[in-house]
């Protein structure tokens, strides 16, 4: 929504795709590859897996497509890319460890709900995990887990993991949609969100921000991903002026 606002103040067609879901790495390097046969101008991916989206970048670089990444701030590993637009993922997840410290009174248990392996997850995963080291050697990690990035799958994770762990006092989720998950499923189960289970992730989505008014998620890390959008757009335009970007 950010990027196709942006783009339509300043008379651009944005074309918005993805990957049929979250795992769906050759997928996405194809609709990146269908983009680029359409004459545009410029592209800019949010790569679910930094290694598989280097051969899209690689078709973009042959084809003289400039291309950008949102949502990431780590260079790819090949290809040439003009600009990176995102949030430190590693220090966002060490802030709400400290977060989780401060609800926990520095003393308890808690379950990491994963994403799909990759850059993303090995951030938000190992950045949290430090902050909890550094501020609260008390709370212990009891488990960690994939979820794929996805509520559903969330809920039977959690699940599984409050009836293995019934001590657990708080559910991390890599994303919002897999800490909903966990609070969906904690409150199945009977515990109280906010009393006595805290759900806390990272986007800051407004379905997130709803649910969070409403006492049923805890907390959620904003990374103003409109704003991202926007600022696609808006260097995209910098750099199709010739201006120098960073």
């Amino acid at each position: 929504d950010g990027a196709i606002n942006a783009g339509e103040q300043i008379g651009w067609k944005v074309d918005v795709v993805a990957a049929e879901n979250e795992n769906d790495f050759a997928g996405q390097v194809a609709v990146v590859e269908q983009e680029l046969q359409k004459g545009i101008s410029a592209i800019s991916i949010n790569p679910i897996d930094a290694r598989a989206i280097v051969t899209a970048v690689r078709e973009a670089n042959k084809a003289h497509i400039p291309v950008f990444m949102h949502n990431l701030i780590t260079p790819v590993s090949d290809g040439e890319v003009e600009e990176y637009i995102g949030y430190d993922q590693w220090n966002g997840a060490a802030k709400l460890a400290r977060y989780t410290c401060d609800l926990l009174h520095n003393q308890g248990y808690v379950y990491i709900l994963m994403g799909i392996p990759g850059f993303h997850t090995n951030r938000r995963t190992q950045g949290y995990t430090w902050g909890l080291q550094q501020n609260c050697p008390g709370v212990t990690v009891v488990g960690e887990q994939t979820a794929d990035w996805d509520r559903t799958k969330a809920i039977e994770v959690a699940t599984v993991a409050l009836q293995q762990h019934p001590e657990i006092n708080a559910f991390y989720g890599n994303s919002d949609e897999m800490g909903i998950g966990a609070c969906i499923a904690a409150a199945k189960l009977g515990r109280k969100v906010n009393r006595d289970i805290w759900c806390l992730s990272i986007d800051g989505n407004a379905v997130t921000l709803d649910l969070i008014n409403k006492g049923q998620m805890t907390a959620t890390l904003g990374v103003y991903p409109d704003k991202i959008g926007a600022t696609v757009i808006e260097q995209m335009q910098k750099y199709l002026n010739g201006e120098s970007i960073p």
